[in-house]
């Protein structure tokens, strides 16, 4: 061989002459395969006319496909130059998990997340030559209909929600492609997904959606479709003044699942419209009330009705007193009572009427005493909805002496704690009324009543006075028309003694 020289720039280069005119293939190869051994330039001289240097390696792939997330990936590294085959290797930076570099140069796997990856890679050739490149894949995420349920629709009304999805590459293409919704469900280019439905019940429809590079992503969605919520019309049941009571409202259609409140007018004062739809309470005040209730099911869905509730006058016994009786005549008197709803039952739950009176369903007391003597005894009056009132009523039987306006009974006596009763009936238009005893000997005092006997507690007037010298005196407004009663009862022994009533009727 030759002695090696320098070529210029510091090229150590030899000369190999192998005959007359060159080298063939094979002493091309040994000779490029001994300058990468010896890091010198081999020239292989034919003559005057050198063979050309070996030229250095350089990557030639410039960027990376795109990769999908979950689908198979796989791109082939190139590169010129040097002395083949060549070797490749990852020097910074990493791959997109799931993917790897073969020393063949092959970038393959399958992606499992997107994102987007940096890295360095290297390639040497066979003489230990190097390049180095910079690159990157992008990992998009699978394309997917991200919606997976949807709302409820309404018999008769407009439908619309806006359907999503992720992932893909580019603009995206929607269908409707099946189930029995698609009848009347359809859906825009952009995902809209539109219709009106004609009846209830629980349907299915099938959507799709495309991107630009091919992936479709379908589903099968349910949707139901529910009645419009509405309030059960309803006649409310009459409640009864200071009475419990308790109605449901009913209310229609929509999830089932309703919450009530009051939206306008006013309920009885008592009364209160719970979550659930039950007015209960007891109310306080009579009378006709109008209010509006609004119902709303869990999707917001709503509805409204106006409402009457009629609150009666619980049944009221407005009789306060009964007059006396008296042996072996006969005797009636009619118990009145207002409020209630429907027919009124009377009956007494206490006690017992004097001998020889009855009491009937109607409130009527009838019949002739028997017995001097008293009896107290309670009546109740009960109306349809069972609302009741009760009074206690004291019927006294005596001999009772009916006095004339201005002439006087003269001569009374009788003994110390006995009494005597005395009656006289007021006619309308009297402004004063006087009753007064006088004269005779012993006490005896004087008891007035509007109405009923005097009792020895129970009176509308008692002078208090030492001896028989007694007046009562009654004017307007007090002074009305009707039965009054006179109590003389002995303090003392008594006799000679005047009873004299005067009014100006």
């Amino acid at each position: 061989m030759p002695p090696i020289r320098s070529a210029a720039g510091g090229t150590l280069q030899t000369e190999i002459a192998t005959g007359p005119c060159g080298v063939g293939p094979t002493h091309t190869r040994a000779l490029r395969a001994l300058a990468g051994l010896l890091s010198v330039m081999v020239v292989v001289s034919c003559g005057d006319n050198p063979i050309d240097p070996i030229a250095s390696i350089s990557i030639e792939t410039q960027s990376l496909a795109e990769a999908v997330e979950g689908l198979s990936y796989s791109q082939q590294l190139e590169a010129v130059g040097g002395i083949g085959p060549y070797s490749w290797l990852l020097t910074a930076g990493s791959l997109p998990a799931g993917v790897t570099l073969a020393p063949s140069g092959t970038i393959s796997g399958v992606p499992v997340a997107p994102g987007t990856s940096s890295f360095r890679i290297r390639a040497t050739d066979a003489g230990g030559r190097t390049a180095t490149a910079d690159l990157a894949i992008s990992v998009t995420q699978t394309l997917a209909l991200h919606t997976s349920t949807l709302p409820d629709a309404v018999v008769g009304a407009e439908y619309a929600l806006q359907l999503e999805a992720v992932g893909g590459r580019g603009s995206r293409t929607w269908s409707v492609t099946g189930g029995s919704a698609a009848g009347w469900l359809s859906v825009s280019s952009a995902g809209r997904l539109t219709g009106v439905p004609a009846a209830s019940g629980s349907f299915a429809v099938t959507v799709s959606v495309a991107d630009e590079s091919g992936q479709q992503a379908t589903r099968q969605l349910v949707i139901v479709v529910l009645d419009p919520v509405g309030v059960a019309a309803i006649s409310l049941p009459t409640a009864t003044e200071g009475r419990i009571y308790a109605a449901q409202l009913v209310a229609t259609g929509g999830d089932g699942v309703y919450t009530w409140l009051v939206e306008g007018g006013t309920l009885p004062t008592g009364i209160t419209l719970g979550s659930v739809g039950d007015l209960t309470g007891t109310s306080a005040v009579a009378g006709s009330f109008t209010f509006t209730v609004r119902v709303t099911d869990r999707g917001d869905r709503s509805a409204t009705r106006a409402l009457t509730l009629t609150v009666e006058r619980a049944p009221t016994i407005q009789t306060t007193s009964l007059p006396p009786g008296e042996p072996g005549k006969p005797y009636s008197q009619q118990l009145v009572a207002t409020g209630g709803s429907g027919t009124l039952t009377w009956r007494v739950t206490e006690g017992a009427l004097p001998p020889g009176l009855t009491f009937s369903a109607n409130g009527a007391v009838s019949g002739t005493p028997t017995t001097l003597g008293s009896a107290t005894f309670t009546v109740q009056v009960t109306d349809e909805a069972s609302a009741s009132h009760t009074q206690v009523f004291r019927i006294v039987v005596a001999e009772v002496q009916v006095l004339v306006n201005g002439v006087p009974a003269t001569g009374i006596e009788d003994g110390a704690g006995t009494v005597r009763y005395y009656s006289i009936e007021v006619p309308n238009g009297v402004a004063q009324l006087t009753v007064a005893i006088s004269g005779g000997t012993g006490d005896v005092d004087l008891y007035v009543r509007r109405g009923d006997l005097p009792q020895l507690y129970v009176y509308d007037c008692r002078p208090l006075r030492e001896g028989n010298a007694e007046i009562c005196t009654f004017t307007a407004p007090f002074l009305t028309a009707g039965q009054w009663y006179i109590m003389l009862r002995g303090y003392t022994d008594y006799a000679g003694v005047s009873l004299v009533v005067n009014h100006d009727g």
